[in-house]
């Protein structure tokens, strides 16, 4: 299980602006299973998610982290200072994206604007980098009455339109907003992305 208070970020992981801590360690088994050679992260806000990256990095599970949004704060800055491997940038993903010097195979999180208007073109830069996995934050969110998340709704059935294996997680549960749902997809079925499901978001987790 992953101490987030030993990043900083405890007091930080019960907000409905960061990740859920199930689908935090998702996204860690997910990377310990498949050990990308490089990991992007596009939206941190106080790096509630960014830890899975970081501890990845530190077992030497992902090569290379890096970590893109427009106001990175100093929990986040904190957090990297003096990790080896791990890159911030402050900008928006689509001026930063293209610069990007990637390997393979590559995974990405997407988890910035989650508008109709900022998703698509985002989308397009992210997969001009050719990543063998991406993670997304948010796709059921509108769903379950959240505003400003339609982009991430479209980003998941546009996946599934040009042929990417979904898996999502969006199962209600008590003290938890994991139902604004946790996409995992591929290109074509991985059985570790299931596997990582069943150890963290699972009927037995």
């Amino acid at each position: 299980m992953i101490d987030f208070a030993a990043y900083g970020v405890e007091e930080h992981a019960a907000s409905v602006m960061s990740m859920d801590r199930r689908h935090v360690e998702w996204v860690r088994e997910c990377l310990w299973l498949l050990r990308p050679a490089v990991y992007v992260e596009i939206g941190a806000c106080y790096g509630v998610s960014t830890v899975a990256g970081i501890e990845a990095v530190k077992a030497g599970d992902v090569q290379r982290f890096h970590v893109i949004d427009v106001a990175l704060q100093p929990t986040v800055r904190a957090m990297a200072d003096g990790v080896p491997g791990v890159t911030l940038h402050e900008g928006r993903s689509v001026d930063v994206l293209p610069g990007l010097a990637v390997a393979r195979p590559l995974a990405v999180r997407i988890d910035g604007d989650h508008s109709l208007a900022a998703v698509p073109p985002e989308l397009e830069q992210v997969l001009a980098l050719q990543p063998t996995m991406i993670f997304a934050l948010d796709v059921t969110a509108e769903a379950a009455g959240y505003d400003h998340c339609d982009g991430s709704a479209w980003l998941w059935h546009e996946l599934q339109r040009r042929g990417w294996h979904c898996v999502v997680d969006a199962i209600r549960r008590p003290g938890e907003a994991t139902h604004r749902g946790l996409l995992a997809a591929t290109l074509g079925p991985n059985e570790n992305i299931l596997q990582a499901w069943e150890a963290t978001c699972g009927p037995q987790s």
